[in-house]
């Protein structure tokens, strides 16, 4: 039952209002690590559903997030895709196709209240007793989420609702003015929270006053204006005469020592006909005018700049580097659990906060993992993975529940757990990703002279609720016998549930040189096919090509990145140097999924 609302205490209501589910913590999987710690920390990344993953960071980082930033789903109605490019080519075709979902923006009116107040009530545990949280939102919901952040951090943490106006309007509104601007929540529990007041000069009333007062010329063009020399109140000392020039009445703002220093360097006015000196305020010096809670000097992505990323909902560098400046300092941990493409963490990161940043979509956390390693950075960067496994109470009813949805028929008397359609199937473990170190007891099932000795090869499917990428190549590498695997992952995506196939992957190394074979993102072929698009080469589908020179079978830690630029095709064939342990080789294709394995020579 809930408890009675606390008198003079307004609440939001809707229907099916309810705490946060109790989520039991676990760790985080730790995938990749590039670079090294510094003061035993490294960036993170981590892909999961939020909800699930700030739970597991509260055992590690309660009270700790000194600047919340997040830019969550707007309730817009729309359903925000990233469009894919093949590289060397822009992919044609209807539309929807070749695109990344990156989130769906459709809710009723119930669940999205439910899903931002779940949110809201952990992001609270994990701020700083001195932290802030800025909240992204437009003009459609900003009532709805003040109310929810008054209930959960008290009306007397609300600081600003600031607009931001991200574009000029449109001259065909019919029905209703155009919008043009969002909204940034600013909430800080504390009156000690920290918070550096920001100037700007990109104002259109800085841009004014400029023009107004900087029309003074230095003999070598620096601009400058004049400001008065005025002690604000009576000073005695402070009432002397210089170079003939009377004081104030009540006397100059600089005593006389300090009026000779600004004289020899060239910092004062001396006006005609022994009018009272002023100082010279240079433009190249001028700080600007502070900063209002009306943001009009920040403009939204150009089409052709560099940090463009094509995620759909991008928001400027600018506007991340504002907030960071205002309300965080170095060292400062920064949290983005709606990371989207990593545009807060790669501020963050090079203005020297450390960062934690969560999405669920494997595309934007690629995306912004690029980013991070492109920004010069003594700090490393590790990716992470969260999975909520807690769907069965009873295991065995749980993976029954899954075999039956899927169709998968018994097969009595054999080593696996059904058919689908041709395929054998091993549902592999629900309870966690399933990785190489979960083969063991599904191989000791198998009769290997049998599987010598059959004329076909074994067709098997490797069905689970997440996956480490390199699962089917630890799997053939287990059984080295006519063999076709296919990873079939059940995990939630931003696009909604549906059986996937992993991507596949083929590689060897000859005279000392890594040679990608084949490369086949599945995913991304059966779009392709959809839409007609002939490709002879793995390389326009590949992202990323990352090398562990000594891999240790638990975590990749590349040596070797191949990260192409815009228009760029990954090498495919890499040297490696003689010294070199268990080489490890990941590719990632354009919607961030991948695949990894061993590479041996042959």
């Amino acid at each position: 039952m809930r408890p009675p609302p606390i008198r003079g205490f307004p609440e939001l209501r809707w229907a099916g209002k309810r705490p946060p589910p109790e989520l039991a913590p676990g760790p985080t999987q730790l995938l990749e690590q590039h670079g090294e710690a510094v003061q035993g920390w490294r960036d993170q990344l981590i892909r999961g559903d939020n909800l699930v993953v700030l739970s597991h960071l509260l055992d590690t980082h309660r009270g700790a997030v000194k600047l919340i930033s997040i830019d969550p789903p707007f309730d817009s109605g729309a359903d925000y895709r990233r469009r894919v490019r093949l590289r060397g080519r822009e992919a044609r075709g209807a539309q929807g196709a070749l695109e990344d979902v990156q989130y769906r923006d459709l809710w009723t009116h119930d669940e999205y209240l439910q899903f931002m107040y779940e949110r809201l009530v952990l992001l609270r545990e994990l701020l700083h007793p001195q932290g802030s949280l800025w909240l992204h939102c437009d003009d459609r919901r900003v009532h709805h989420l003040r109310c929810l952040m008054d209930e959960v951090f008290g009306p007397g943490a609300f600081r600003n609702e600031v607009t931001w106006r991200r574009k000029g309007g449109r001259a065909n509104a019919t029905s209703r003015f155009d919008t043009s601007t969002d909204r940034l929540l600013l909430y800080a529990p504390s009156a000690d929270a920290t918070f550096h007041p920001q100037v700007s000069r990109d104002t259109p009333e800085a841009q004014a006053y400029i023009e107004a007062r900087f029309t003074n010329l230095d003999p070598d063009g620096r601009r400058f204006m004049t400001s008065p020399l005025v002690s604000p109140s009576p000073r005695p000392n402070l009432r002397y005469v210089y170079k003939g020039r009377q004081p104030p009445p009540n006397g100059w703002s600089l005593s006389e020592e300090r009026m000779a220093e600004f004289d020899a360097a060239g910092r004062l006015y001396f006006p005609e006909a022994g009018e009272r000196i002023y100082r010279k305020v240079y433009l190249d010096e001028y700080p600007g005018q502070p900063v209002t809670d009306l943001w009009t000097d920040i403009h939204v992505i150009n089409p052709m700049a560099a940090e463009r990323t094509g995620y759909p909902t991008q928001k400027p560098e600018a506007l991340a580097e504002r907030i960071l400046r205002t309300s965080s300092d170095p060292g400062d941990l920064v949290l983005d659990c709606f990371l989207g493409s990593g545009t807060t963490a790669l501020v963050a990161r090079r203005l020297g906060r450390r960062v934690i940043g969560v999405d669920l979509n494997a595309g934007a956390i690629h995306t912004s993992l690029k980013r991070l390693l492109s920004e010069p950075c003594t700090r490393g960067v590790e990716v992470r993975a969260a999975q909520r496994f807690e769907l069965f109470r009873n295991p065995a009813q749980g993976r029954a529940l899954v075999l039956e949805a899927l169709g998968v028929l018994p097969c009595p008397g054999e080593p696996f757990d059904g058919l689908l359609g041709e395929r054998r199937v091993w549902l592999m473990p629900l309870d966690r990703l399933a990785g190489p170190g979960d083969l063991a007891p599904y191989l000791a099932r198998l009769d290997l002279r049998r599987l010598e000795a059959a004329e076909a090869p074994l067709r098997l499917s490797l069905v689970c609720l997440g996956h480490h990428p390199g699962l089917a190549a630890a799997l053939r590498a287990a059984l080295p016998y006519a063999l076709d695997v296919e990873v079939l992952d059940l995990s939630a995506r931003p696009e909604g549930p549906g059986l996937r196939r992993a991507p596949e992957l083929a590689a060897h190394i000859a005279d000392d040189t890594l040679h990608v074979t084949a490369f086949y993102p599945m995913e991304l072929l059966a779009q392709l096919r959809r839409d007609g698009e002939p490709v002879q080469d793995w390389r326009p589908l590949a992202d990323a090509v990352l090398i562990d020179l000594d891999y240790d079978g638990e975590v990749l830690r590349p040596s070797l990145r191949d990260l192409p630029g815009e228009g760029e095709l990954v090498a495919g064939r890499y040297p490696l140097p003689p010294a070199r342990g268990r080489v490890r080789l990941r590719v990632v294709d354009l919607l961030g999924e991948a695949a990894e394995l061993d590479v041996h020579a042959g």
